[in-house]
């Protein structure tokens, strides 16, 4: 699907083809590059009559590019209605956002319409409030209802609850919510049941006990206190390790097992069944459920984490719209570009670092920018605090000093987010096998992500195409292009790289053509 580049304008001209028309919408716009035609689809809260689509298909040919051998119209019908637009809304969250919404239903959506204008509010967790808040993610809501219904929307979030957590001494206890993956799990031996006749067997790591939910766990009691409710009723703090991680958990006594779990003592093995949930703003806490002996295999070995997919969605850093003067609509065909450039998503990236190392210096600066369908459409960029003095000669060659990242995000923080902007695409750099890959590889190695991508070296395509140029370096290419460039800061570099393999790959087209 390609985007038009003048929305606005142009729906704004099919709505006044007749008065049926003034709540259509664009819904997507379909090429098929291989035959070379267009198919336009809208969506309309009224029925359309024949002979007004046959307006709007009047309209289409004179206003698409002759290029095209045939024009197909499909017009929706869409009815603005509270169920739907839940419908809608729940499983954009839940498909987008999947590491936010644990505790999100679709009753925590109301829907009041005025007139055109839908008023919607959603009920979060408080740190889903906090994550939708900070990253703009009602605006995103509002832009996918907008396009999939007639009406204007307006949103906002408020925080709920999401269950009772029990407060005291729940400090000693909670641990922090990171992104989730795939556990790992380990059979323990010669289990002796306290609260459970059949108790379980095979536990999850510690360390792998990062979402809320359900776990069985076990490992060796490094310290356990004895406390009090409020209305007198004891329970117990039992802290545990498994050499992954150590992890507190609250137990509440039961009448039939309360003097076998007073026996409990420092250096016991014990798998247990408990649950994670979120503790206010300070990440999750362990409530045990069912307490159990066993003994620690002495042979226990941690295996390697398997390593995550990219996140779906954005922490820290989000893209932004291109800022290149080569961006263009879809109605700017460029026939001279082949057709593994037309018919792809490419992300061209530049780093800065503190040295040449991968294996000893760090990424000081990520910048990139996405070239779609031939076309730039988006960039994304950050600073990064490499947690070590620059070198004044790295200053002098890229402008960046120790005050500019003091306060930036570290590489863990943003890894993730740079990984979610390439997505699936091929990853597109100047000497790129060389140097930015190896250092973008060992980060994501390094927080757990996996990295495989497809590469494209502007230098070996240089190279090869352009053999009598005086040198093949990115500011010798920009020139030849005639490309504005503003050497060693990573988002120019990464700007410049990507409308210089623009061009390559046009000469490139244009030599198989000859």
């Amino acid at each position: 699907m390609l985007k038009i580049g003048n929305k606005s304008a142009f729906v704004s001209d099919v709505s006044m083809l007749d008065e049926s028309l003034s709540s259509i919408k664009v819904h997507k716009i379909e090429i098929d590059r291989e035959n070379m035609t267009i198919k336009y689809t809208f969506i309309s809260d009224k029925t359309i009559v024949d002979t007004v689509k046959n307006k709007i298909l009047d309209y289409l040919e004179k206003e698409t590019p002759k290029i095209f051998k045939s024009i197909f119209l499909d017009i929706k019908k869409v009815v603005t209605d509270a169920e739907l637009i839940v419908n809608a809304l729940y499983a954009f969250v839940k498909n987008n956002y999947p590491s936010v919404s644990m505790w999100f239903e679709k009753s925590d959506v109301t829907v009041n319409e005025l007139g055109a204008t839908v008023f919607y509010t959603i009920s979060l967790a408080p740190d889903a409030k906090e994550y939708f808040d900070k990253n703009g993610i009602i605006s995103v809501i509002n832009e996918h209802l907008f396009s999939n219904f007639c009406s204007t929307f307006i949103g906002d979030t408020k925080k709920k609850a999401v269950g009772k957590v029990f407060e005291e001494n729940a400090s000693e206890i909670y641990v922090n919510a990171i992104e989730s993956f795939s556990a790992r799990t380990y059979d323990v031996l010669e289990v002796v049941g306290i609260d459970e006749k059949e108790p379980p067997i095979t536990a999850t790591y510690i360390v792998d006990a990062t979402d809320a939910g359900n776990y069985v766990l076990a490992g060796t009691i490094s310290s356990i206190r004895e406390k009090e409710t409020k209305t007198g009723k004891p329970f117990y703090i039992i802290d545990f390790s498994d050499t992954t991680a150590k992890i507190g958990g609250l137990y509440f006594t039961k009448k039939n097992t309360i003097e076998k779990v007073k026996q409990l003592t420092v250096g016991q093995d014990i798998i247990i069944r408990g649950k994670m949930s979120y503790y206010g703003d300070k990440g999750l806490s362990l409530t045990i459920d069912k307490i159990n002996l066993c003994k620690f295999p002495e042979d226990f070995t941690i295996k390697e984490r398997p390593k995550k997919d990219a996140p779906c969605y954005y922490s820290f850093i989000k893209p932004e719209k291109a800022t290149s003067l080569k961006v263009k609509s879809i109605f700017d065909m460029n026939d001279t570009l082949p057709s593994d450039v037309l018919n792809s998503t490419i992300v061209s990236v530049d780093i800065e670092t503190t040295g040449t190392n991968a294996l000893s210096d760090r990424i000081t600066e990520i910048g990139a920018v996405k070239i779609e369908n031939g076309k730039i459409t988006e960039q994304w960029t950050t600073l990064i605090n490499p947690q070590v003095p620059l070198s004044s000669e790295i200053t002098n060659i890229t402008g960046i000093d120790d005050e500019m990242l003091k306060d930036k995000p570290l590489i863990k923080d943003v890894i993730g987010d740079f990984l979610c902007f390439v997505g699936d695409a091929k990853l597109l750099g100047h000497n790129l096998i060389e140097f930015d890959a190896k250092f973008l590889s060992k980060a994501s190695k390094d927080n757990n992500y996996k990295f495989n991508y497809e590469y494209v070296d502007t230098l070996v395509l240089a190279r090869k195409l352009l053999p009598s140029l005086k040198n093949h370096k990115l500011n010798t290419l920009a020139e030849k292009f005639e490309i504005e460039f503003r050497h060693h800061r990573a988002l120019s570099d990464a700007y410049a790289t990507a409308e210089v393999f623009l061009e390559l790959k046009k000469i490139q087209e244009k030599l198989k053509k000859d």
